[in-house]
């Protein structure tokens, strides 16, 4: 029995289709929603018997029918939760820590009364972290006591998560208006250039770099990154003379990247401190007449840039930011913006299908601290039917967790070096969140909790410029597949 157990452990567990089910809803936004929340109150008011007496009754049933929709997936998830860690990871017959030995959890309390609280009990993930953030526990070694985080945490839902869930989440998922993407995106990146560069180091990427050492001695940070920019810029097949358009730029080394190739490059962000030092490195590299910076939200491009279309658009982890709700439309606007015969390149981080509870537990912290607003975090299966559906054909898939999983770790390694100036300029409380989100962060793109997939597209015309002829004026379609995906060009072609 054991043996079955400790077998079963990390198999995945087959998923219905109530994930779908439940982006579809989401994706339909609060009208929408509203709307569908119609049928079954109605048919409920109108098939059971003595409900129909009284128009009150419909009214009832409207609010109760989502209340109990949230109350019943809450408490399943909730109950599955702690069914599964008692199960695995927290029984009889599994090893209890000893917290008062500090040398072997590598945790120290500095709160002893906690010490008696849980006496052979393991700490919910949730609480410990929060613990750490207080510090009333210390972790000698994060990367540390994040290894061994299944034997001494488990992952289950706490308070913390339902209040967080019920009463900021489920207002981010439905909303997504300019104002609090702003409020919410904005200043997250507004906090401190320095803050960022504390861990990013100098190529200020903050996406993953593309490792080709097997070991962590044979390259660094730095020429991964530069890997990546290159890489992104491949795909895309920059050349002289390009308009390329970077949504989400950051802090604009991909936007000089592509302006160091000639091309006449247009960065976008919520963030005034990213473009004031995007615009800084631009002149450093002499390209600052080839680049142009916009610090609005992503939907009023089209009313700022002049009706310009595109040769080459990125969007590098930012598309999660635009929620499930209006990912529809972000696609359609990217569709316009595009030359017909332009390339699109888009890079997501989404939680894998066949999810685990440690990954919802992760998700949970990281739209609570890191990364608000980002529900759009999905499976790349959803992220392709979408592009599919918004006019695009996919051209590439590659799937880049395990050099994301090295570059966070790197990350984290820069970020412990600068501990000293950190917590002086900003105090323990953002050391302490940073110091977990990076140490955890690695593990979970280790084993592809979370993954990360670079994706290039085109407009999914209904032919191609080698497919037919026409004497008929502009009849033909200037995108020619052949000519674009067959050659000597790297990357693009994956062969």
């Amino acid at each position: 029995m054991a043996g079955s157990i400790a077998a079963s452990r990390f198999r995945p567990t087959p998923r219905d289709y109530s994930y779908e089910t439940l982006l579809y809803v989401l994706e339909k936004g609060p009208v929408g929603m509203a709307l569908m929340n119609l049928v079954p109150s109605y048919l409920l008011w109108s098939l059971v018997p003595g409900l129909s007496a009284r128009y009150i009754t419909l009214l009832w049933l409207y609010v109760l029918v989502p209340l109990t929709v949230v109350v019943v997936f809450l408490a399943s998830m909730i109950w599955g939760a702690k069914t599964h860690s008692e199960q695995y990871w927290n029984n009889s017959t599994v090893k209890m820590p000893d917290w008062s030995n500090t040398k072997a959890t590598g945790v120290e309390f500095v709160d002893q009364s906690l010490l008696q609280k849980y006496r052979n009990r393991k700490i919910p993930m949730e609480t410990a972290i929060e613990l750490y953030f207080a510090e009333k526990i210390n972790f000698v070694d994060t990367k540390q006591v994040m290894l061994q985080r299944y034997d001494l945490f488990t992952f289950v839902f706490t308070w913390g998560h339902i209040s967080w869930f019920l009463f900021t989440f489920l207002g981010q998922l439905t909303g997504h208006t300019m104002q609090r993407d702003a409020r919410e995106v904005g200043d997250v990146y507004n906090r401190g250039n320095d803050f960022y560069g504390w861990f990013l180091g100098p190529s200020m990427v903050y996406t993953s770099g593309i490792f080709r050492a097997a070991d962590y001695k044979g390259e660094t940070l730095e020429s991964a990154q530069q890997r990546k920019i290159d890489t992104i810029l491949d795909s895309l097949h920059v050349e002289k003379g390009d308009r390329h358009l970077d949504i989400g730029c950051g802090w604009g080394t991909l936007v000089i990247n592509a302006a160091k190739r000639g091309a006449l490059s247009t960065g976008c962000t919520l963030a005034k401190e990213q473009v004031a030092f995007a615009k800084a490195a631009a002149k450093k590299e002499n390209v600052e007449d080839k680049c142009t910076w916009l610090t609005n939200d992503y939907r009023l491009i089209p009313n700022v840039n002049g009706g310009i279309k595109y040769d080459k658009i990125s969007c590098v982890e930012m598309a999660e930011h635009v929620g499930i709700k209006n990912f529809t439309p972000f696609l359609a606007q990217v569709h316009a913006m595009l030359k017909d015969d332009g390339l699109f390149y888009i890079q997501m981080c989404g939680v894998r299908r066949c999810w685990f509870y440690e990954d919802i537990v992760w998700i949970l912290f990281m739209g609570k601290y890191i990364f608000p607003g980002a529900d759009a975090s999905t499976n790349v299966a959803w992220v392709i039917n979408q592009l599919e559906r918004s006019g695009f054909e996919v051209h590439r898939v590659e799937n880049c967790s395990a050099h994301y999983a090295r570059t966070i770790e790197m990350w984290h390694d820069n970020w412990t070096a600068n501990k000293e100036p950190v917590v002086a300029k900003y105090g323990q409380w953002w050391f302490r969140l940073w110091d977990v989100f990076l140490a955890w962060s690695s593990l979970i793109g280790k084993q592809s909790s979370s993954s990360v997939f670079m994706m290039t597209c085109h407009k999914h015309l209904c032919n191609d410029g080698n497919s037919m002829q026409s004497k008929i004026r502009d009849a033909v379609p200037k995108l020619n597949r052949t000519k674009l995906f067959i050659g000597d060009k790297p990357v693009g072609y994956q062969q």
